[in-house]
Order: C-alpha cells, then structure tokens, then sequence
C-alpha cells in the first residue's frame, strides 16, 4: 500500500476496533502507553511512512495525529449526549471520512513538499 493508503487503512481499522467494545475509546484513552506499544506496534505503524522517505520525526507525528484523530472522533461518538449533537449536523461515519481524508491530504501536504509522492 502507499504511504497514504496506509494511513487511511489504520484510522478506519483503528476506528472499528474502538466502535466494537462500549466505552472502547473511553478506555484507550484512559491506558498508558506500554513498553510494547513504544518498542514494536507503533514502530511497526510507522514502518510505511519511513519507507515512503519521511523523517521519523514526521512519521511519529502522522501516527500520533491520527490516533488523536481516531480516538477523538470515537468518544465522541460513543457518549450518547455527542453523538445527538453531532448527528444533528452529519452523518457520523461520513464525517469520518471526511476528517480522514482531510487529514491525510493535510499530510500529504506538510511531507510530500520534500519527499513522499503517494
């Protein structure tokens, strides 16, 4: 996959994890982070980024952005009294997408002025 397909790949996975146990992004946000998250699973993330050519710098910052993104967009979704708002404006899932894209090509933006073409 390419760098940006990747990224999209992992926020809608990390999402649909989150979305499938109640209070899922309640609970991830509240766990700190473990010598295994710091030592393989997020190295591992950033994997296709630093092959693409990103700075790890920048890699760990698409990462981290995206699972701020992710966890913020599910409690969000996951509180009832949110939810009814946000659903008053759209529709949640497309607003995800949106938030998603956005994000992605905001990165595409920011790194592809001096490196990854994706």
């Amino acid at each position: 996959l390419a760098w940006s397909e990747w990224l999209k790949y992992v926020g809608r996975r990390q999402r649909a994890l989150l979305l499938s146990h109640r209070d899922g992004g309640l609970l991830a946000s509240l766990a700190r982070p473990t010598e295994r998250l710091r030592q393989e699973v997020f190295p591992r993330l950033m994997e296709p980024l630093l092959a693409a050519g990103f700075l790890p710098r920048h890699a760990s910052a698409a990462m981290g952005g995206l699972a701020a993104l992710v966890l913020g967009w599910v409690i969000y979704e996951q509180r009832p009294e949110t939810r009814e708002f946000v659903e008053s404006f759209h529709d949640p899932d497309e607003g995800f997408e949106f938030a998603l894209l956005s994000f992605v090509e905001g990165v595409r933006h920011e790194v592809g002025r001096s490196r990854p073409r994706a």
